[in-house]
């Protein structure tokens, strides 16, 4: 599912803090707003999966989160692909790193943001996450988890279960709900 923010409100509303909060969110209160709801992945742009293409297409999203202008931070390219072998994984991550400004740093364990490839077939979504290994890949179901269990470790009101969480229970649906995610993860 593909949420399209308009041109007007794209200038109030920026897809990656939108997101970025949502998942916050979650993982303070513990509730998911959703049912269904696995992964939310802001994609700024799409093009063609060709590298030229697709480094063409990162280059406005590089420039505005990435650029010489905007604060030192640390960064990472999260590269995923399906059924497509004609983009070499090292050559396209090279390729996006070297449009990076070189005062941003690399942090291949929990960068603050996360440049997002994802090749689907000869489509490919390029994407910006804030905290994206900190917000579990943007795993909604994992942060609910996570925020079980702090809520249990606090005994503070559980917002998902109506009231107070205790450790075995909340330890036991964090549990189910990562060997759910793992299982799902291992059938892909």
């Amino acid at each position: 599912l593909f949420i399209e923010f308009n041109s007007d409100s794209h200038k109030a509303m920026d897809p990656v803090d939108v997101c970025a909060d949502c998942l916050k969110e979650v993982r303070d209160t513990g509730r998911t707003k959703t049912k269904y709801l696995v992964r939310a992945t802001p994609v700024l742009a799409t093009s063609y999966a060709k590298m030229d293409d697709i480094a063409k297409a990162a280059q406005p999203i590089i420039d505005k989160y990435l650029s010489a202008g905007v604060e030192a931070t640390t960064y990472c390219v999260v590269y995923k692909k399906r059924s497509n072998d004609e983009v070499d994984r090292l050559e396209l991550i090279k390729k996006i790193a070297d449009n990076v400004d070189k005062k941003h740093t690399v942090d291949l364990t929990m960068p603050k943001k996360a440049i997002l490839i994802d090749i689907m077939t000869n489509v490919c979504c390029i994407g910006m996450a804030d905290d994206y290994f900190a917000l579990r890949k943007y795993n909604v179901q994992e942060l609910a988890a996570e925020g079980l269990k702090v809520a249990a470790k606090a005994g503070q009101e559980s917002t998902l279960s109506g009231g107070r969480v205790s450790g075995k229970s909340a330890e036991k649906s964090a549990d189910s709900t990562s060997s759910n995610d793992k299982k799902g993860e291992d059938q892909k």
